[in-house]
């Protein structure tokens, strides 16, 4: 949607991390006690791992953990990164990238200060381990609050699933921390795209690939949806998908370039890519008792050439494992089938759990108590996106993380230890849904009273921060009064008018009063004209919008009351201003009483929250609402007032109302009649009951045009 220029252009906002699904601007005491929880549970997590260890404190290191703690050792000894096991046999060790270099360098962190022995290195990831909850607890809080935060950090804590990579020294020990390091960057630069985020999300992403090849595939899924489906012009979009790509690279550039100095053919991030093809690729592992997992004899069958280098040695096991599938082509399918079921759980799992134990050294007590988690985690997980869905929030950089794993173990072979990247994205979605199950819990127990006592500013939301959106149809006598009387007021808010199809001079004096005037060349309706206004609002970074009668019925000196109100919730709030809070409020008759009670008890049992004037069109949204109500806020008489309440419940919002004083309407015509109530009480109503059953709100990056100019 192209915005043209205009005079009072609203500064750029400031990095404060408000907006859907970020972390909550509350009180000092409120935030010490959320750091503190989080710690105790990082703590928590810290000693189940190092419990894990001590309880095994003799365990050798075997297969991939033994390449890692010898390759950190040579490395700080100054050999370089050579192959550990030719070193081990007594041999002098040929340049190596069997694997990634990242978790070689953390573990040569700690054997650089003395600590190289198997034992030290595993303590030492179980130190990352605990890093990896507090990161969970930071990133579930970006995602969906502060509870959600916590609750994620829990499972991380305690899932065996995670911390029995740390016990084991696995590279895996890096894959919850680097996948939620890149999910907190991701719903960041949703949240507010910027280069310095989107350079930021590269960054971490070619970090991330730097410990696991396997999530170089995240960096298209996520780059590209974040930069190019931005709400941005084509070039800004170019911009930040530049951003993140050439961060990305200038992350992998160091190695990559060592590499090519060092091999016989082009090597990138790791080599180890044929020797996993030609162990999953024969008839062992496609119709025998391991099918779809891997066997050493497979690739010890290719005829390697003994004086060729690694690179050249993997990419002839690459040759061998390709022409084994091309040659039986009619079995991939099942096989694949048979390779997702094993790493996901659903293909003989007690089998895996076997392989776990006696191949990779797992606890086979703990391993079932994993598998037995897992399978509670992951119907927990489908429900908790459904309500992210509802609230507005994107779910598809979760999606993407488990995208990336399902593309791996397609690529390759079926294991437990290759879900590690998807785990923490079942933690997260898990503590989404258990956190709308103790909301809709509360709302059940009994409505809620929406009385709200504030004091002006408590927010801390700058007045400059706030748009004033004013629907006006045919205002003529009464809109420069009501824009004149808004800056008085609240002197520095922006006010907008939209102009719904007038065809009088309210857009003309609306302008000459001090506000901007977006006009339509039609009539919308109310709800029409304030989409705009939200659509404006979130395009020029406003935090708040102020609905306003251009009828001069509602007093402006009570919207600081209302902006105040709107409390600290990160996800969408919407705060009402009730008529029925004050005795001197305007005499309304009995039939239009009556609809109004109707339709207050109906949202109020709905929503959980005690509202008596549902139908007001004095009202305060927060940046989430904004974002929600951008993209989906109805256009017809009363829904635009009355479902939208519920589309912000069904979104995770707070609602609440404050009293404040109504007027008599200062010129112009009621938009509201008996016969128009009447007739569309019936429509609210069957809205209302077929509710609970629309979707969520989807995020749709699709730029509709704006039938408006200003």
């Amino acid at each position: 949607m192209t915005v043209p220029n205009l005079t009072g252009r609203h500064p750029s906002p400031t990095t404060d991390m408000s907006g859907p699904g970020t972390p909550e601007a509350s009180a000092p005491g409120d935030a010490r006690l959320w750091r503190a929880a989080l710690i105790g549970l990082a703590v928590l997590g810290l000693a189940i791992r190092v419990a894990a260890v001590l309880a095994r404190p003799h365990l050798k290191a075997s297969g991939d953990a033994l390449f890692y703690n010898e390759e950190a050792n040579l490395l700080v000894a100054g050999k370089g990164w050579v192959n550990p096991l030719q070193v081990l046999a007594g041999h002098r060790g040929a340049p190596t990238a069997a694997f990634p270099p990242l978790f070689t360098l953390v573990l040569a962190a700690a054997s650089l200060v003395g600590f190289k022995s198997f034992l030290a290195h595993r303590i030492w990831c179980a130190v990352i381990g605990a890093a990896s909850v507090a990161v969970a607890g930071g990133t579930g809080r970006c995602v969906a609050g502060r509870r959600v935060g916590l609750l994620a950090a829990g499972v991380v804590a305690v899932y065996p699933n995670l911390w029995m990579s740390d016990d084991l020294a696995m590279s895996e020990t890096l894959s919850p921390l680097l996948v939620l390091a890149v999910l907190w960057a991701a719903y960041a630069l949703w949240r507010s795209p910027s280069l310095r985020r989107s350079a930021l999300l590269g960054l971490l992403l070619g970090l991330a690939t730097l410990g696991r090849d396997e999530m170089a595939v995240l960096a298209p899924l996520l780059i590209v949806p974040l930069a190019v489906g931005s709400r941005r012009s084509w070039r800004r979009r170019a911009a930040l998908f530049a951003a993140a790509g050439g961060a990305g690279l200038l992350a992998l550039a160091p190695w990559v370039g060592y590499n090519m100095t060092r091999f016989d053919t082009p090597v990138f991030v790791s080599d180890g890519l044929g020797v996993t093809l030609a162990s999953a690729n024969c008839d062992r592992t496609w119709y025998g008792a391991d099918a779809g997992y891997w066997s050493m004899p497979c690739s010890a069958a290719v005829p390697y050439n003994p004086a060729a280098d690694e690179a050249v040695q993997g990419a002839e096991a690459q040759r061998y494992a390709v022409h084994y599938i091309r040659t039986h082509l009619g079995g991939l399918p099942r096989i694949e089938a048979i390779r997702l079921g094993r790493a996901f759980g659903a293909y003989r799992p007690l089998q895996q759990i076997n392989f776990d134990t006696f191949i990779e050294g797992r606890p086979h007590a703990w391993a079932l108590t994993g598998l037995a988690m897992y399978y509670a985690l992951v119907p927990m997980a489908l429900a908790g996106g459904v309500v992210l869905r509802r609230r507005g929030v994107p779910v598809f950089p979760l999606v993407a993380v488990i995208a990336d794993v399902a593309i791996s173990v397609l690529l390759t072979f079926g294991q437990t230890r290759y879900r590690s990247i998807a785990e923490p994205v079942l933690a997260l979605l898990a503590a989404v849904a258990v956190d709308g199950m103790l909301r809709r819990r509360n709302a059940r127990r009994s409505p809620v009273p929406a009385r709200v006592t504030a004091t002006p500013g408590g927010r801390g939301v700058d007045t400059k921060d706030v748009l004033v959106v004013v629907p006006a149809l045919n205002e003529e006598a009464s809109v420069a009064g009501v824009v004149r009387e808004i800056r008085a007021a609240v002197s520095d808010v922006t006010v907008l008018v939209v102009n719904d199809g007038s065809n009088d001079a309210t857009a003309v004096l609306a302008r000459a009063a001090g506000a901007l005037v977006a006009s339509s060349p039609f009539t919308l309706g109310v709800g029409g004209a304030m989409r705009i206004g939200f659509r404006y609002a979130q395009l020029r970074g406003f935090r708040v919008v102020v609905q306003v009668d251009a009828d001069g019925q509602h007093d402006p000196a009570d919207i600081p009351r209302l902006v105040a109100a709107l409390g600290d919730w990160s996800g969408p709030s919407v705060v009402l201003g009730t008529r029925f809070g004050v005795s001197d409020h305007p005499k309304v008759s009995r039939p239009r009483r009556v609809a109004m009670r109707a339709l207050a008890r109906y949202v109020s049992r709905r929503t959980g929250v005690a509202l008596d004037d549902v139908t007001s069109g004095f009202r305060a949204h927060n940046r989430a609402a904004i974002d929600l109500f951008a993209r989906l806020y109805p256009a017809e008489y009363l829904s635009d007032t009355v479902e939208s309440l519920v589309i912000a419940h069904d979104a995770g919002a707070v609602i609440g109302q404050v009293p404040v004083r109504m007027r008599e309407r200062a010129g112009g015509s009621p938009s509201q009649n008996l016969l128009r109530a009447a007739t569309y009480l019936v429509r609210v109503g069957f809205i209302l009951g077929l509710a609970r059953l629309r979707r969520g709100p989807a995020t749709s990056s699709k730029e509709e045009p704006w039938p408006v100019s200003i």
